[in-house]
Order: structure tokens, then sequence, then C-alpha cells
């Protein structure tokens, strides 16, 4: 279907709101403003991009200016904007000249391709406007402790985003796992069919004639200039890359495994080895991510919750990459495993959550001869979000009224610690 002005701003209308925040927002008795009054960019329209500006304009806030370096994405969410708000909001290619004319800004929403993340939030919090940051956040610890120091600093909120998860499916798979249904736990897998792109291939000799609408200097950013090539950069494939992407891990796990890791209250791994990996064409892995790996993490855990001993940890695996044969999941769970899912076994149940944003929740008490969906499960049904959970705050309208009541507080405490761990993941 074409997609034009009339239509996109009938689609942003239209969509229902999707993504779940990590908790209820914090109340406050007396907020300071309303999130209509917020001021807003969202940097990075394509892909992802588009999803969030629809979804952030939902909540009411004014989306007073845009910025991709790609023209063609660039006016079609302008046109959207001004479809839905009744007001043209200021068009940028360059993120660095938006920040030096756009004024009084209370946050912004990156959905850039990971290589810019850093660059553009630190930029963003040194001029106190708020953040938050599609995932992975960033792409080495350093870069997180440096942002989130900074963020403490200037005053600013910092989030990541959660993928599409729906805030009632959140609540409950956290509620159920924090229930102590698995009693003591002592491992999780996770596993995913990505990359849905080439990956473990070498830098593409040749050039091809640049798109019109690209900038592709402004796309590039810090990262040595390079040759255009179709097929290699664009939608989604500059995921391959070191220098643009996280691969398959930095793509899927902050969805996959970011439930497990918060509501189970995991710190960052003691050690990371990496098991297997398939680096594809020779000379290859200076450049690109596998083509398949399998990781293994010794996960410390808090100690807090009533379901671990004081000092225990857990072990992860992670496989990735389609045809991986360590994916396999050792027994019989009564249904066939999805592409993507994460597994927790404890002493007491299994929990999986399938799906490519872990939002499919089943479970089965040890002895139960199949898993079901979590709630049809007996045990969970304590853990079922009442019949307003439709009414609960998405993650966009959760950072806006954090920001709107005059909260500046960056992530919690194991959102801070499970960012840390997918930053090592990547720099593996």
């Amino acid at each position: 279907m074409e997609v034009n002005r009339r239509s996109f701003g009938k689609m942003l209308l239209g969509a229902s709101l999707v993504g779940g925040c990590k908790t209820a927002p914090r109340i406050f008795s007396a907020p300071t403003r309303r999130i209509s009054e917020l001021r807003v960019a969202v940097i990075g329209i394509g892909a992802r991009g588009e999803t969030v500006l629809r979804e952030v304009l939902r909540t009411g806030a004014k989306v007073v200016a845009l910025c991709d370096p790609d023209s063609s994405a660039l006016r079609l969410g302008g046109d959207g904007v001004e479809v839905f708000q009744h007001a043209t909001p200021a068009l940028y290619r360059d993120w660095r000249i938006l920040f030096s004319r756009v004024k009084n800004l209370d946050a912004v929403f990156i959905c850039t391709p990971d290589h810019h993340h850093f660059e553009i939030a630190m930029a963003a919090v040194e001029k106190g406007v708020s953040v938050h940051i599609e995932p992975p956040a960033v792409r080495t610890v350093a870069e997180w402790r440096l942002l989130t120091k900074a963020a403490i600093r200037a005053n600013t909120a910092l989030a990541v985003g959660r993928g599409d998860i729906s805030p009632a499916t959140l609540a409950f798979a956290e509620n159920c796992l924090r229930g102590g249904i698995l009693g003591k736990v002592h491992s999780i897998v996770a596993w995913t069919n990505q990359p849905l792109w080439p990956q473990g291939v070498k830098h593409p000799e040749g050039c091809d004639a640049l798109p019109r609408h690209l900038d592709w200097e402004l796309w590039t950013g810090a990262k040595k200039l390079r040759p255009w090539r179709d097929g290699y950069y664009l939608h989604g494939a500059w995921r391959a890359w070191r220098d643009f992407g996280s691969g398959a891990w930095g793509a899927a796990a902050p969805q996959l495994l970011g439930t497990a890791f918060t509501a189970l209250k995991l710190g960052t791994p003691s050690t990371i080895e990496i098991v297997q990996a398939d680096r594809g064409a020779r000379g290859s892995e200076k450049f690109s991510y596998p083509v398949s790996q399998t990781l293994r993490f010794t996960v410390d855990r808090d100690g807090t919750g009533s379901w671990f001993g004081r000092g225990d940890s857990v072990e992860v695996f992670w496989h990735d990459g389609v045809g991986n044969p360590a994916k396999v999941v050792e027994g019989s769970y009564g249904i066939k495993l999805p592409p993507s899912g994460c597994m927790i076994v404890g002493s007491a149940g299994t929990w999986l959550a399938g799906g490519p944003q872990g939002d499919q929740l089943y479970f089965a008490v040890n002895g139960e001869p199949a898993l079901v969906p979590a709630e049809r499960h007996v045990a969970c049904q304590s853990f079922l979000p009442g019949k307003d959970s439709k009414l609960m705050p998405g993650q966009f309208k959760c950072f806006l009224e954090k920001i709107a009541s005059g909260d500046r507080s960056v992530c919690g405490k194991y959102e801070l610690l499970f960012n840390e761990t997918i930053a090592k993941g990547i720099m593996l």
C-alpha cells in the first residue's frame, strides 16, 4: 500500500497503544506539568522510529522537532505529525543542528542505528534534556557508565525502551516471577532466529549510486566513511556491522532477557564465555558479527528475593542464528518451542516467554506433562492483572508522566545492571 501524508496521519490516529514500562509511574501529589505541555523531539524516523513517533504522538506531548539523514523518512514523519497535531515540526537532517536551534526541549527519543546512541544521548543530557533510547542503549560498558553518571549530574531522566510487550503482560510476567512460582531459579536459556540479515561477511567491494534522499556522511557519523553499497546498510542490515550495530545479541537480547533479569534481580555477569561461534567468511570478525553464536554467562543474584540464597548465581545461555545447533533446549515441554524465547528453570517449575518480544507466556510445575499458557495455570491466577489493565500506560507515557511530575531519575538499579550486561555481550 502506498503511504502518503493523509494515510500516515490516519495510521497515527488509529494505532493501538503498545509497549510497557518497567514499573507503574511514580505518583506525585502535585504534578508540576501536563504531558501536553512537554516539548519533545524524535531522532531517527525510519523503521522503529516510525512506531516510536506514533506512540509519542498518542501521549499528547508536543513533537516540536524531528531528525533523520534520510529526507524521505523525515518528510513522511513531518507530514504525519502535522496531520496529528495540526502543527508543523521543525525538520533536521543533522541532530547537532537540532540541539543548537531547538530551545526548551524536555525530552528526546533516540531511534537511530546503534552507533549514534551514545553521542546523541550525551549531547542531550549536557543540555538538560531527558533521554529515552531504543535498545541497546549503548555498545560498551564505559559508554553506559559515562551516560548514567552524566544524566545523574545533569538531573535528567534516562530510560531504555522495552520493545512492544504490553504493560499488562509485562506486569503479569514480573509478578509471576517475583511471586516465587519457580522455586529457586538455577538456569536461564534464551534463543532467537535472528540475525535475519547477512552476518559474518566482509565489507562489500565496489560502489553503487547513493540514493538522493540519504545523506550518507551524516548517517555514517563518526565512523569511517565508506563506499555506499545497496542492500548492506539500510532496513536493519546495519545491525551486522561492528561499526554501526550490535548483531543479533543487541537486537534481540534486550527484549528476550530483560524481564528475567530485572524481575529476578540479577546482577551483571561475573564470567562470560563464547561456547561456539560461526564467524562466517575468514577475516570477517573484524567487521561483522557472527553468523551464529552461543554464549554462557554466570550471573550473580541480588539475594533480596525469597527464591534465592544470598550469594548464589544463575547460569544463563544465549543462542542466536538460524540453524544454530546449540539452540535445542533439552527436555519435552508438550508444545512446539517458538523461534525466539526465554526459558527459566527453577526447583519448582519452568517458565517460557516466547516470541521476539517475550510476550507469549507459559508455565508448568515440575512433573506436569506440558507447559500451558500462564494465564490458565492455577499457580499464576493470583498474579493476573485486574480488569482495568488495558488502561495501564505504556512505556512512552510512563516516561513522559515521570518528566511531567518532576521526576528526573535514571533507570532503576536492575535496569542499570541489565543494560551493562547487554553492553558486555556486544563487546565480545
